[in-house]
């Protein structure tokens, strides 16, 4: 076998020279260079620097795609030497990928990536300053093992990274880039890949609305998605002091030096890291398109019928385009924009859906487009198979239609007694949140029309515990009312475990958003406002609610009713639930690579009349939605449809 694989080495240097030493007794080695290398034939180049030559390494890169040759990139960053990973030849993924792995794995990145920029050629040679005999022996020896393994027709190993300050390894593992400027090859968006044939999805218990359990799957998942060095996700970190254990998981962007995170919240930590883990791959795929190019670039008059109305969505109220700043357009049918092909499960149909809607980081690389609406993650979810995501994304945009419905309309909705929950978990939870806190925890049941359990939870500072805010909020959607609630009460407990302190640090924001409510411009500010005491009396139409009722009263039919084997079927009852109330549900499929790595699929779900989440009072949209007028009357909570008067004006309180 030695005889038959051609192994090149290009490069100079202190470890090319212990390399060329250590692998030249051992097999067919040939020194390419710039100058030969068209003249060469072999299998496998190992490129082996002294330093972090980035055009050296796009220049060499694309010579072995080009001619169909392996390469084991050799190198030396500040502080550590880099041996591999193996690209192969027929496999997807180039070292531009791995090195773009690793810059957006840093929690740097953004100095990082200035210093890179500023000063390439001192980036390019400093980590040399790390490099000792020792070291380069230790890297010579890593290399030849690869070198071995490749020629013995192994499978081609991951990162190893040897610390140069101790001589430690460690190994590292990453995924082939979609989107990579020079091997990526995403297929086209099209109308025929849209369409989504349902297919009978057994699940694990009838009671549990998931196709498989993640909990056996924790460090599989940790090691395809999360690693420090170039990992889709930085790292799962335990969240400090918490009512119950909390983690997260940062992973960095493209075409900027934001991070988004993903958050976990449960009773124990592994639960609460696979959590995190899993809505930091979802929140991947509703970034930007990372499964298919998109193609289509029209306006909604050219498109017609084709294409989703995006008036439907929700607009923005007509005095905030004349704000200084704003930075939305006025929708005009006549705008040309990017779609992507979404499929309508109410009309079994393909339908195009605005790009920057789907997508809702596409504003940091298309820059050709600014968003005509501000739009976030509603509706983005994660699944063991296409109709599980789709299901739990209709959940969200459920759970955040009917918050808003109870806000805007300010319905007097029932609370609801905890005691009488089926799993004696809820109280415990209850309870532990309140002596943990100091708070006390009211239920209110928001469920709409729709008939999807819905819960607001509150947490009220009755004991004037000094600096604490008067008031937090945090909501929950399921099909299984208990999981509902619980989903609810889990999002509420990092709320309440933040200390005095904190708070206190955020008065004099508070004191400018209580003059001005367009002061409101994250998620964070419409917590912190609606907790000051002054504005308590907001929530006077929840607290002074007189209903009050219990789970069997409140969720009978769900009680009484059958439950599915087949998740498919829940699937299919809850868009009939829309289709009912003349709402349409459709799903635009996020599901890219890195998705299917963890075998899952990823789904944006849109339902054109719902109520949109939005953060910052001056990117609230509430305008054309005839149910927010029509809806609180058929639930009995109104004798008369609203009118624009009855339309709450203030920032909602989701956290």
């Amino acid at each position: 076998m030695a005889g038959e694989t051609r192994v090149g080495v290009a490069g100079n240097g202190m470890l090319h020279d212990a390399a060329m030493s250590l692998l030249s007794p051992r097999h067919r080695v040939e020194r390419v260079d710039p100058e030969n290398r068209d003249d060469r034939s072999v299998d496998v180049l190992v490129l082996i620097h002294d330093g972090w030559d980035r055009e050296q390494h796009r220049t060499w890169n694309d010579w072995c795609l080009d001619n169909e040759v392996s390469l084991l990139p050799v190198y030396v960053v500040p502080g550590a030497a880099l041996v591999g990973p193996v690209l192969s030849a027929v496999d997807e993924g180039c070292l531009i990928c791995v090195e773009g792995r690793r810059l957006r794995a840093r929690n740097d990145v953004g100095d990082f990536g200035k210093a890179l920029d500023a000063e390439p050629l001192r980036m390019a040679t400093m980590g040399a300053d790390w490099l000792t005999a020792l070291a380069a022996d230790l890297v010579a020896t890593l290399i030849g093992r690869e070198v071995d393994r490749l020629v013995a027709g192994g499978e081609p190993g991951p990162m190893i990274r040897v610390a140069l300050d101790s001589l430690r390894t460690s190994t590292h593992h990453w995924l082939p880039d979609p989107l990579c400027e020079r091997c990526g090859r995403l297929p086209e968006d099209s109308r025929e890949a849209a369409v989504v044939e349902l297919a009978p999805r057994p699940k694990v218990a009838p009671d549990t609305y998931r196709v498989r359990s993640l909990a056996g799957e924790q460090d599989r998942l940790h090691r395809v998605y999360v690693d420090r060095e170039a990992g889709l996700l930085r790292a799962v970190y335990k969240e400090g002091r918490s009512v119950f254990p909390s983690a997260s998981s940062p992973m960095g962007l493209r075409a900027t030096t934001r991070t988004e995170v993903g958050y976990g919240h449960q009773t124990n930590f592994a639960a609460s890291q696979l959590t995190a883990i899993a809505e930091g791959v979802e929140r991947y795929g509703g970034i930007e398109p990372g499964g298919k190019r998109t193609v289509v670039r029209s306006s909604y008059r050219e498109l017609g019928d084709e294409a989703l109305d995006p008036r439907v969505l929700g607009l923005h109220a007509d005095e905030l385009y004349d704000r200084p700043g704003f930075p939305y357009p006025r929708f005009s049918p006549d705008l040309v924009f990017n779609w992507v092909w979404g499929w309508s499960l109410g009309q079994e149909r393909p339908i195009l859906v605005p790009e920057n809607y789907a997508y809702y980081g596409t504003v940091y690389r298309n820059t050709r487009d600014h968003p005509f609406v501000y739009e976030i993650s509603n509706g983005c979810a994660l699944g063991g198979c296409l109709e599980e995501a789709i299901l739990y994304g209709i959940l969200e945009v459920a759970e955040r239609d009917a918050f808003l419905m109870t806000w805007y309309a300010r319905l007097s909705v029932p609370r609801i007694d905890v005691r009488s929950a089926p799993d004696p978990d809820i109280p415990l939870i209850v309870g532990s949140i309140e002596s943990f806190s100091g708070y006390s925890i009211e239920v209110f049941n928001i469920t709409v029309e729709q008939g999807i359990p819905a819960f607001w939870v509150m947490a009220v500072n009755r004991r004037g515990m000094p600096d604490m805010p008067q008031v937090l909020c945090a909501s929950g959607s399921h099909l299984d009312p208990v999981k509902a609630l619980r989903n609810a009460l889990m999002e509420l407990g990092p709320l309440v475990s933040r200390p005095a302190e904190f708070h206190r640090q955020q008065r004099p924001r508070v004191e400018r958003m209580l003059a001005d409510p367009y002061e409101v411009v994250s998620m964070e500010d419409h917590a912190a406002l609606n907790g000051a005491p002054e504005v308590f009396d907001r929530f006077d139409f929840l607290l002074g609610s007189p209903q009050r009722q219990t789970f069997q009263e409140a969720f009978a039919d769900y009680y009484r009713g059958p439950r599915h084997t087949d998740l498919t079927l829940d699937l299919i009852d809850t868009v009939e639930r829309y289709r009912r109330g003349g709402l349409d549900v459709i799903a635009v499929d996020q599901t890219t690579p890195e998705h299917r790595a963890g075998d899952f699929r990823c789904v944006k779900v849109v339902i054109p009349g719902c109520l949109p989440m939005t953060f910052g009072h001056s990117r609230r949209r509430d305008r054309g939605f005839a149910r927010l007028y029509r809806v609180p009357h058929e639930l009995g909570y109104y004798d008369r449809p609203l009118t624009d008067a009855d339309i709450n004006p203030h920032p909602h309180p989701f956290p």
